[in-house]
């Protein structure tokens, strides 16, 4: 690795003048390895609550909210869903299909604040934070070492950071880290980007270590649209065997364990369900485990196939918020049901939601005409050619959706 470049302010003050500002970064650097590397294998769950502003408009509104669990595997980030309890290499828009996404709040940042090859550096006098006496240290790695990567769509670019971090003056933790874009490529439908971590010591195991505690991204796009995502986790614990990490492609699977016997439904069987867990789309996250029983029994050929009260589980899948003008805030959920178990068997569900129960429905150009009597409604939103089939979703025209505890929900098999 090469030996960072330094540029030393002129001016220092708050460093004992024995040592020099080099001496400090350095010792700064070497504390943050050591701290890093002797981070074990955890896992943590991170919420993030996304907001927007569109062009012309002067307040952020909350758009949606996403909830996942995150595996630091040799300071490499892997996700999964909450509870699913498998981490694997996957591209991050398999969970976050709209809005912005950001990673490297566990490792990459600091590492390329503190390890980057071409990083300059500048030293500022001391300063109190947060409660503490801290150094901050400004540092800037240009575009061509490649430090940032940030994709919109099908674009891709590549930008310079320009940044500072405070480090604890009593035992060099870096407290917060926070930079902003430099040299984005001209053409490309991003102004600005700016990003912040703030990092604390969390007992894991039988030691504390230095994990982020909040993050937040921004971004100001080329029409004026702002988006901003703000992250806090929580629950950390150290990575425990139950957990199965992939690689892909650096190992085989092995051979299946004999277990519960797997029922296959026809495609087009109807299913009701009863809900067990409230959603609140004001409080709610995509992500979030869902679960439900079968409220009457399912039957093919006269036989009973799923009994009444099998329990049915699945997640929010989309959240979302849309202001129009005659209907005012139209709140949209997502709900897919993945799994029904019944003693040793079980059904892997490929279901879509259908009319029913506490749900009536409504298609896109009828909003304004729609039932006032009913507030939960089936939206199937129209395809575009060549475009993948869109799940049906559920919308109120109240500001937020809700449907309780023992609300009936409908699913075709397909």
């Amino acid at each position: 690795m090469r030996i960072p470049i330094f540029i030393l302010a002129l001016a220092y003050f708050g460093i004992a003048s024995a040592e020099t500002s080099q001496e400090l970064i350095a010792r700064i650097r070497g504390h943050m390895q050591q701290t890093l590397e002797g981070v074990p294998n955890y896992t943590c769950q991170m919420l993030v609550e996304r907001f927007q502003r569109q062009p012309g408009v002067k307040q952020l509104s909350r758009r949606d909210a996403l909830r996942l669990d995150v595996a630091v595997v040799a300071r490499h980030e892997l996700f999964a869903w909450p509870g699913e309890g498998q981490f694997k290499e996957r591209e991050i828009g398999e969970f976050a299909k709209r809005g912005a996404f950001g990673t490297g709040n566990f490792a990459t940042h600091l590492s390329n604040a503190l390890n980057s090859n071409g990083v300059t550096y500048e030293v500022h006098p001391a300063e109190e934070f947060d409660g503490r006496k801290a150094y901050r240290i400004g540092y800037k790695i240009p575009a061509f070492r490649k430090p940032y990567r940030v994709k919109i769509d099908a674009q891709v670019a590549e930008a310079g950071i320009n940044g500072q971090f405070w480090a604890d003056a009593a035992n060099l933790d870096v407290l917060r880290l926070e930079f902003s874009l430099q040299e984005i490529p001209s053409g490309f439908p991003l102004t600005t980007a700016s990003e912040f971590v703030e990092y604390e010591r969390v007992r894991i195991g039988s030691g504390d270590f230095l994990l982020p505690r909040k993050a937040q991204l921004e971004l100001q796009h080329d029409d004026d649209t702002v988006e901003q995502n703000r992250t806090t986790f929580s629950s950390c614990r150290q990575y425990s065997g139950e957990s199965v990490i992939r690689f892909e492609g650096l190992a085989e699977e092995t051979e299946a364990a004999k277990g519960p016997q797997e029922i296959k439904l026809p495609a087009k069987t109807q299913i009701t369900l009863e809900l067990r867990t409230a959603i609140d789309s004001t409080k709610v996250a995509i992500g979030d485990q869902l679960e439900a029983f079968v409220s009457r029994a399912v039957k093919n050929k006269g036989e009973v196939i799923i009994p009444k009260g099998a329990v049915v589980t699945g997640r929010l899948t989309r959240l979302e918020r849309m202001q129009t003008g005659q209907q005012g805030t139209l709140s949209f959920v997502g709900l897919e049901f993945t799994k029904i178990v019944f003693g040793l068997k079980f059904v892997e569900l490929t279901a879509v939601l259908e009319e029913g129960g506490t749900i009536v429905s409504a298609a896109l150009p009828g909003i304004r005409n729609m039932n006032r009597a009913a507030r939960i409604f089936l939206l199937r939103e129209p395809q575009k050619k060549g475009e993948e089939d869109k799940p049906p979703v559920v919308y109120s025209s109240s500001g937020k959706l809700e449907l309780p505890q023992g609300s009936l929900l409908v699913i075709r098999t397909f």
